[in-house]
This record gives structure tokens, sequence and C-alpha cells, in this order.
């Protein structure tokens, strides 16, 4: 830990080969010594570079990164061209058993 599990929840015809596919992203490697935050985000896109690559055409490259800074995981969309949408009725605070939905481009998360 810390960690980040993401599953993809689309069923279309461009994502039936990552469908139900799960995603487990740590962050663990990438901490500083304080053990709050993470020395680079994880990156999720199209690119092979990529943490948690989605290949699909509606993904850009570099779609979309998660911090993790002072004990909280951060989502950020990196400019994409379809953009990314997170799925909340309020804002709230996460705990680890709670799960939000967020798309990357016709992709959902």
């Amino acid at each position: 830990p810390p960690y980040v599990s993401l599953l993809v929840a689309t069923k279309h015809e461009m994502a039936q080969r990552l469908f139900n596919t799960r995603f487990q992203l740590s962050f663990s490697t990438l901490m500083k010594a304080d053990g709050k935050n993470a020395t680079r985000p994880l990156l999720l896109g199209r690119s092979s570079g990529s943490d948690m690559v989605l290949d699909y055409r509606t993904v850009s490259a570099r779609h979309a990164s998660i911090r993790f800074k002072n004990g909280e995981f951060i989502f950020t969309d990196a400019g994409s061209s379809n953009g990314s949408y997170l799925y909340l009725r309020r804002p709230l605070e996460l705990s680890p058993s709670q799960s939000v939905q967020f798309r990357l481009g016709r992709s959902m998360i």
C-alpha cells in the first residue's frame, strides 16, 4: 500500500478485450521517505508507457493521472481530447472500502 484497484466496466465493441479486467496500481515503489507523497503520479492512457494502458481510440495517449499526496489520492485529467468524467453525486471523503466510477473516453472504470 498505498494502491488503487481499477476495474474496466465498459462492455461495448471497442472495450470487449479489456472488459472486466482489474488493474492494481501501487505507489509503494514511488514513495518519498516521508511516506506521504509519491515521487510521480500513476499514468492512465493509451501509451505503452502508461501504468494502466487502455488501447482504445477514445482514450488519449496520456489521458489522466492519479497522484498520492498527503495520504490522499488525487485524480486529474491530463488535457485529454475526450475528457475524463468522475461520477460523484456530491463531494465526499473516500475510504478504502468505497468505490468511484469515472470515464476515460468511452470506457467506464
